[in-house]
């Protein structure tokens, strides 16, 4: 704060200016005017649509921090959702700070924004003040707190371990999948005997899916259902459903009832076709008296009868004008009074049968739903139990259960300590991507953050609801949308909304498209809503979508050009996949023909499986660039993956032909690998392999084959490297990371497990082949999902397969049941069949689910769209009821359509062309190539390209050495030898226990307490020396009066206390540490115990002591050695 006075005492001319409020009071002649500038509220979020600068806004605000006091690194905590983005920012903020300290122009921008929030600073003072900053941040890096959530709440976990009854060296789990497998395979194993009743529930799910005409093979299911125990849904129920999981009827009890009100239900409704055969009778009336003979009344009941009504059509066309005029269902041949038996008896019974048939429905179809994974659930007790009894003998806790167990730790208290451990240590939080969050994360999250905004000190949020495609996670978008919604004096809202990443016409097209698309996708919903008959909550859900998408309309930069190429493509059914596969090839060819960098090129897909279909056909078909046929450059994730390196491979084929030297076909494979690429030899033919060689075996190296055996009594760790060396893999170019990175991998599963060849071949196949590698080198057509695509950006995107599903019959739906007696079960996962839910008990659950998925699909081709900075490709399918082609089609063609009257928004100028057999394509604005790109040197060290480093892997032959054990020598040694050791071992325990005794006590009254420590603690257990010897002994000790002076209470007493000094020929710190050193503010008295012989030694060592203490200005120092078990005090007089 600073102050300027020119006339206090007659109040004029006084000024006031607070630089971390931003405000200024001006006094004139006691008239008081304040101005203000834009105070920062407590908490700040910013939405960021994407390419509207993120990370450049975060990076700005952390430094505007910094710039205010460098110190505040300390209480600042940065949290992203990704490894990569944290990498990402902290180089940001480190290469800027530096740009800014020393002039350099790439950090203008920040510097820009630094001024505009510090006027009172001068250029100068801002630079000096990152460059201190700076300084700070590199040599207290690890308080440079920005992490991954998980990473965050890892520390918590960690700081709280005590509270929470965890080990303070617990590691940290990250594989779920692969705990619950082991635990699903434990439990299978461990059945006992025919009447276990995990036996019986699981032999029940194998009936249940074979009457389904389904696999019997039930294993894979069950271990994809056990998942769940892993999600939030159900952890916030996990206490309950523990109880319910113990209680061995409990299930038995709740299928049986409720298989009771479905048989009864179907009773009931059966009843009206016995009611109505009997009033046939009492009528004398046959079917011809009905109007459509057997088709009306005595169809509707039959289908009463038989349960064909559960499939929710309600009367035919032939009863239903019965229900609201009686006598159309009465024949023309019908008398008069048979005409007035059925008006008056027949269809009040189909009304009343109407009224029953759909409360029926209800039942049946809640039933169905409810008890069609029950035996799933029922299981996930099991699974669970097991899995927490892994992890405790394993000494793991898993990532997954950090949130809830933190919220657990956290809810109901007013004040929680985990403050205490860290949040007086964090005054600005900053989280990204919160629509990403959790809810529980969230809770947990909102304790802090409730503390920095009580403290006022400027937390920020960045988030953007439209790119929240992770509910699969837990994310909810719906907490950022909230926020937003409550903005008040405490919480501000600030939109992001210049694009700087798009051309002009993505950006314009994008703009217009998901404007358009959000209003259609809500009215859509409104109208199945309202044919539904949905309450007015579910419609309200329905309104988010349009208002998540009210801020989609970015702006353009001033100075970008009108460039930028959107292309739609919409295929035919027929041979839609072929057709799909050359689309990308023209593609692909009419960008690299014209010049485009194959970096800059990504194919971004839906599913995993097409990834692999486009990679396959790309390597084995050649595509034509520039009149020249040549292998696309296509790169994937895939690629980097461990499986794909022909190294490891080649060691993990070598493994399995070792174990099964009958597999044949591994075998061929591996000599193949061997004699052609191991080798050198690409020319040999697989005919000049196989058909001239007897035994296979004969072509592998000759190590591997004269020592077989040995191999296979390896430890893994050695058999790799040893293989490695063999099939002499270090000849190939570009596996070195691969093979440091297998290692790596290996080295970790042995360090957790006790296992041989087969057991870690079985871990390969299931989790470590999928393990990649980090690498830069992506010279390629991107080949990824549109979910790892998030957060990148690139100068063309194809987007082939745009016509997925937004929902699928075998997805999950977790539900609360809310009416009795279906809520006598927590959560039920159920279905997700729109025909059956909407009939049911679950119709809101289903419409709220059905909503959400169409705002994360919606999302999805939000986040798809906007990867592209210059064009945009997108194909997809033809007249194809499946949400984004529809919607594609849809609200292309409405944007195609000329503007009212008066209407001039919206539109833009889209050629459409349809052939009727052939695609319907939509174009809009002209194609911007890709701009030639060099590597600019660059001054700043923190923004230095990368340079791979090649390095070659070497083996170094080890020969193992025989090492007598001491437990060995009990076999060899002689009665005289071992009587000789033990009483050597006698002597040094006795000197030890005697040692400690006296290190540890300041008085003689410490002693008792001294020697229980010592029985708690398990010294003195199965010792030599018991607690009586001891006193004896000590009592022995103590009669020298000298002794006894050394533990008198007027002293003030340094057990075992460092001391630390410079040593001049080392260059070092080292620290000293006597036994026992006592002052009274006359003398000081350094005392050394000893257990074994007097050595010279001894003597030099007090001695060193004695000097270092004159040397910290004690005068009178005087030094003993005192040799405990022979009791002989020896005076040191100084340094020999």
């Amino acid at each position: 704060m600073a102050w300027m006075n020119e006339n206090k005492n007659r109040g004029e001319n006084i000024y006031l200016f607070n630089a971390s409020l931003g405000y200024f009071l001006v006094s004139l002649h006691q008239q008081t005017i304040i101005t203000t500038m834009p105070l920062p509220k407590p908490l700040t979020i910013y939405k960021a649509s994407a390419g509207s600068g993120k990370t450049f806004t975060l990076a700005v605000e952390y430094i505007k921090l910094l710039i205010r006091d460098p110190q505040s690194y300390r209480y600042i905590l940065a949290v992203t959702f990704t490894n990569k983005a944290t990498e990402e920012m902290k180089n940001r903020i480190l290469s800027k700070l530096y740009g800014i300290a020393h002039g350099l122009s790439d950090a203008e921008d920040y510097l820009t924004q630094v001024k505009k929030a510090f006027p009172e600073k001068s250029e100068r003072l801002i630079r000096l003040t990152a460059g201190q900053a700076l300084q700070l941040l590199v040599h207290n890096y690890h308080y440079f707190r920005v992490e991954t959530i998980d990473s965050f709440f890892q520390s918590v976990l960690r700081n709280l371990a005590r509270e929470l009854g965890l080990a303070a060296n617990l590691n940290v789990g990250l594989n779920n999948k692969e705990v619950e497998s082991q635990a699903v395979d434990n439990i299978i194993a461990n059945i006992q005997h025919d009447e276990d009743p995990l036996l019986q529930w699981i032999m029940a799910f194998i009936n249940e899916k074979i009457q389904d005409n389904k696999s019997w093979n039930v294993i894979a299911g069950i271990k994809d259902f056990g998942l769940s125990i892993f999600q939030e849904f159900y952890k916030t129920h996990q206490d309950r459903m523990r109880q319910l999981m113990d209680d061995a009827q409990f299930f038995n009890t709740y299928k049986m009832d409720l298989l009771a009100r479905r048989a009864k239900a179907l009773r009931a409704m059966a009843s009206f076709a016995d009611r109505y055969r009997i009033l046939l009778d009492e009528e004398g009336l046959s079917d011809k008296c009905f109007y459509r003979s057997s088709q009306s009344a005595s169809a509707y009941f039959k289908r009463l009868e038989t349960g064909a009504f559960m499939d929710g059509k309600g009367p035919n066309s032939y009863v239903a004008p019965a229900l609201s005029d009686s006598s159309a269902l009465v024949s023309k041949t019908a008398s008069a009074s048979q005409a007035q038996a059925i008006e008056t008896r027949v269809v009040p019974l189909i009304i009343e049968a109407e009224k029953q048939r759909v409360s029926s429905l209800v039942t049946v179809n809640s039933i169905d739903l409810t008890l069609a994974n029950i035996n799933e659930l029922r299981l996930l007790g099991r699974i669970e139990q097991e899995v927490n009894d892994i992890n405790e003998a394993t000494g793991n806790f898993l990532l997954s259960n950090t949130q809830q167990l933190l919220h657990k730790l956290i809810d109901g208290q007013d004040t929680p300590f985990i403050y205490e451990k860290i949040g007086g240590q964090v005054r600005y939080i900053m989280i990204d991507e919160f629509q990403d969050t959790s809810m529980v994360q969230w809770q947990n999250f909102k304790v802090l953050l409730d503390d920095c905004i009580a403290h006022d000190n400027g937390s920020l949020i960045v988030g953007d609801v439209k790119q929240s495609i992770y509910r699969w996670r837990n994310g909810d978008w719906r907490l950022l949308q909230g926020l937003c919604d409550n903005e008040n004096e405490l919480v501000g809202v600030k939109p992001l909304e210049v694009n700087y990443r798009s051309q002009r016409n993505i950006i314009n097209f994008n703009n217009t498209f998901f404007k358009v698309a959000a209003k259609m996708t809500t009215q859509q919903i409104l109208s199945d809503l309202q044919e539904q008959g949905a309450s007015n909550n579910v419609k309200a859900e329905a309104l988010e979508v349009e208002k998540a998408y009210a801020d989609v309309c970015q702006e353009v930069p001033e100075k970008r050009p009108l460039s930028g190429q959107v292309s739609v493509r919409l295929l035919p059914s027929e041979d839609y996949g072929e057709q799909m596969i050359m689309q990308v090839k023209s593609i692909v060819e009419q960008l690299l023909s014209g010049g485009t960098p194959p970096g800059r090129i990504a194919v971004l897909v839906r599913k995993n499986k097409h990834i692999a279909l486009l990679a396959e056909w790309f390597q084995q078909h050649p595509i034509t660039v520039g009149g020249q046929e040549l292998m696309a450059p296509m790169v994937s994730d895939e690629a980097f993956r461990l499986d794909a390196s022909l190294a490891v491979s080649t060691i993990i084929t070598a493994m399995r032909v070792l174990i099964s030297p009958n597999d044949t076909l591994a075998l061929a494979n591996l000599v193949k690998a061997y004699r052609k690429v191991c080798l050198g030899n690409d020319k040999l033919s697989d005919t000049n392999i196989f058909i001239d060689a007897e035994d296979l075996r004969s072509q592998l190296p000759a190590d591997v084959i004269d020592h077989w055996e040995e191999l296979l009594s390896m430890p893994i760790i050695d058999l790799a490297e040893r293989l490695y060396k063999d099939f002499e893999l270090s000849r190939l170019d570009g596996q070195s990371a691969y093979m440091c990175a297998f290692f790596d991998q290996l080295a970790k599963y042995l360090q957790r497990h006790v296992a041989g060849v087969s057991e870690f071949l079985d871990e390969w196949d299931a989790n470590l082949c999928g393990k990649s590698i980090h690498s830069d080198e992506q010279n390629g057509i991107r080949l990824l999902t549109i979910h790892k695509s998030k957060g990148l950006e690139f100068d063309h995107v194809i987007i082939p397969w745009c016509d997925w599903e937004v929902e699928k019959n075998d997805d999950t739906l977790w539900v609360e049941p809310q009416v009795a007696p279906y809520d006598d079960l927590p959560i039920a996962p159920l279905n997700l069949s729109k025909k059956k839910l909407l009939g049911s008990i679950y119709k809101e659950d289903y419409q709220s689910e059905h909503i959400k998925n169409l705002v994360d699909n919606l999302n999805v081709l939000y986040v798809a769209f906007t990867r592209a900075s210059r064009n945009l490709f997108v194909v997809g399918r033809k007249n194809s009821s499946q949400y984004p082609s529809q919607l594609l089609a849809t609200v292309l063609d409405c944007m195609c359509k000329p503007p009212k009257d008066g209407e001039t928004r919206g539109i833009l100028d889209i050629t459409r062309e349809d052939c009727e057999d052939g695609p319907t394509s939509y174009d809009y604005g002209t194609f911007c190539p890709s701009g030639i790109r060099e590597e600019e040197a660059t001054d700043n060290i923190f923004e230095q390209s990368e340079q791979g480093i090649s390095i070659d892997i070497k083996n170094y032959e080890t020969r193992a050495h025989f090492v007598q054990s001491y437990d060995s020598d009990d076999f060899i040694m002689s009665d005289e030898e071992r009587e000789k050791c033990a009483n050597r071992q006698t002597y040094i325990d006795a000197g030890n226990i005697l040692h400690m005794l006296f290190a540890s006590i300041y008085t003689l009254n410490d002693l008792d307490t001294a020697i229980n420590q010592l029985e708690f603690q398990g010294v003195l257990y199965d010792k030599t020396m018991t607690r009586e010897e001891l006193k004896a002994t000590l009592s022995n000790r103590l009669q020298s009066q000298q002794v006894r002076q050394w533990f008198d209470p007027h002293w003030k007493v340094f057990n075992e206390c460092s001391i630390l000094t410079y040593d001049d020929e080392r260059q070092c710190l080292v620290e000293k540490r006597p036994d026992r050193v006592i002052y009274d503010g006359q003398q000081m008295i350094v005392i050394d115990f000893k257990t074994g012989a007097e050595r010279v030694e001894h003597q030099r060592q007090v001695g060193e002591y004695m000097t270092l203490l004159k040397d910290m200005g004690y005068r009178n120092v005087s030094g003993y050695l005192w040799y405990v078990l022979t009791n002989h005090v020896l005076p040191v007089s100084g340094i020999l």
